[in-house]
């Protein structure tokens, strides 16, 4: 079994460094013991796909519902509103 050796961004410590679980996008949360901070070595982009807005885009030409849209998507009312400003 091959582990991974992180390195803490705070403090430069890579001895000590535990996992602390996941992001609610799914990646690796680590913990370092000596300035006990938690910090993501590789977070993942929260930002919409090109693909994403173009369909809401296109849902919302349509005249589709914002609610609809919403839920559909899986987006807040303000991301919609955002990437109708943007636009």
């Amino acid at each position: 079994m091959v582990s991974q050796v992180f390195q803490c961004p705070h403090c430069g410590e890579s001895e000590r460094v535990r996992r602390h679980g996941r992001t609610r996008r799914g990646s690796e949360r680590l913990y370092c013991n000596v300035c006990r901070r938690a910090f993501t070595p590789s977070p993942k982009s929260r930002s919409l796909s090109e693909e994403k807005k173009t369909h809401i885009l296109n849902a919302l030409a349509e005249k589709m519902p914002l609610i609809a849209i919403c839920r559909t998507f899986k987006v807040s009312p303000n991301t919609v509103y955002a990437l109708l400003k943007k636009t």
